[in-house]
């Protein structure tokens, strides 16, 4: 059986025109799923083995996964960048990741993968809080990582963009996708409404996106203070330099430098689309027309009535 790093290592090779993502999906409980996030992973999940010192980072897709993912790591590893898992970029918790739809039976699944990891284990996942077993939500830390809706929706168009099929009918289709029940691993209100509701768990931490960008440092201060890892003024002051944007892109330009097709494949999805982009907030008035806009704060406010939950579209 193919490993999931083979997989992604043969995918660098490949035109981004080959990626085919949207072709099959499925029904796993009423939300509609990728072919990577298989109903074998959720169903193998229910019994799921934790330990003390796991860290779980949830997020919905192009919310600043890999942000938070690289201050986790230099947290857990006293800043000591080399000791990183850098596996850890290579696989989801509840996703089998494959370059196409047709190779995901060859895939080890990620949660497979993770099993055999050595502690403490950083553990990246997009799991709809309502598939997250309870061992995960009661038992072990978990840091959910949200991001205004705008911003995330265009985030998601622009990384998937390459490999959407001629039906969808670009960013116009997209949104109308994005704002419905019919989205691709849960609606983005479905996501994080479900996690935030456990935001008083002395386990669970909630973060925003956009928190982050207004305080950095502070921001990072709270993660360490979670994770039981408190930081020296000095090491917070390092952290924060090597997670600005420009700290990331730099980490990331060594791993392809100096890991070639393994680098690529841990910086970009299936080797080809980068995980990294602008890296802002607000970004979203670039690409909405007036008429989306409109559109969008109307079915925002429909579903965010009564939550407590609010986001920032600007800083």
């Amino acid at each position: 059986m193919a490993t999931a790093n083979t997989i992604l290592l043969e995918a660098a090779a490949e035109d981004i025109s080959s990626i085919d993502l949207f072709s099959k999906t499925h029904e796993y409980k009423g939300v509609t799923m990728f072919e990577m996030s298989m109903p074998e992973i959720y169903e193998s999940l229910n019994t799921w083995e934790t330990r003390p010192d796991d860290v779980y980072l949830i997020t919905f897709p192009k919310s600043g996964t890999h942000w938070i993912m690289e201050i986790a790591h230099l947290i857990m590893n006293d800043l000591q960048a080399d000791k990183i898992n850098r596996e850890a970029m290579l696989f989801a918790l509840d996703q089998a990741m494959s370059n196409k739809v047709d190779d995901v039976t060859k895939v080890t699944p990620g949660h497979e993968v993770m099993a055999k990891w050595r502690s403490p284990r950083i553990m990246a996942s997009h799991l709809l809080e309502e598939f997250a077993p309870d061992q995960i939500k009661k038992r072990s830390k978990v840091i959910y990582f949200s991001r205004n809706p705008k911003d995330a929706a265009v985030s998601y168009f622009k990384f998937l963009g390459p490999t959407f099929p001629d039906e969808m009918e670009g960013w116009k289709g997209f949104l109308r996708l994005f704002l419905s029940e019919k989205m691709i691993g849960g609606s983005w209100f479905r996501h994080v409404k479900g996690w935030w509701a456990l935001r008083d768990q002395p386990n669970v931490l909630c973060c925003k996106y956009e928190d982050f960008h207004k305080d950095l440092r502070g921001s990072i201060k709270r993660v360490a203070d979670f994770l039981d890892r408190p930081l020296s003024d000095e090491n917070l002051n390092k952290i924060v330099e090597l997670t600005e944007m420009k700290g990331m892109q730099k980490t990331y330009q060594q791993l392809e430098e100096k890991m070639g097709a393994t680098g690529r494949s841990m910086t970009r999805l299936f080797g080809q689309l980068p995980f990294l982009r602008k890296g802002k907030v607000g970004g979203w008035k670039d690409e909405f027309t007036v008429a989306e806009n409109e559109y969008f704060d109307k079915v925002y406010q429909q579903n965010m009535e009564g939550s407590g939950l609010e986001f920032k579209f600007e800083l």
